[in-house]
């Protein structure tokens, strides 16, 4: 069963790799204006905290293993906030791939077996 989840995640996120982040809430631009742009609405921050936080809950339960002793959310949204800022090409992607992205790079994710390349 979690080989069929595994499989099925993964081939979501590579569809969308591909692709202008059609089928998916939200793309990258959509979570980078929801977090940086609307920073005084509380109900964005909420949304942006949830969005970030989700996904990273989302890696982990999938199996990644990541270096984030200490790491807060807040701290999470500002990875990916920078992560936007520095790749806006890639913001036409799904939302989730950007914060799997951020989230490899800045804190060494590995992603487990079945998601990996064979």
């Amino acid at each position: 069963m979690k080989r069929e989840i595994f499989i099925g995640l993964l081939m979501l996120v590579v569809a969308g790799a591909n692709a202008h982040a059609e089928g998916f809430f939200d793309d990258g631009d959509t979570l980078y204006y929801t977090c940086r742009e609307k920073e005084g609405d509380p109900f964005s921050q909420g949304a942006c905290l949830g969005t970030v936080s989700g996904a990273w809950d989302m890696m982990r339960a999938l199996g990644y293993v990541c270096n984030v002793k200490g790491v807060t959310r807040a701290q999470a949204k500002d990875v990916v906030l920078k992560y936007l800022e520095d790749h806006p090409e890639k913001r036409k992607g799904p939302a989730v791939l950007n914060i799997i992205l951020a989230m490899e790079a800045a804190f060494d994710c590995i992603a487990p077996a079945a998601l990996q390349p064979h």
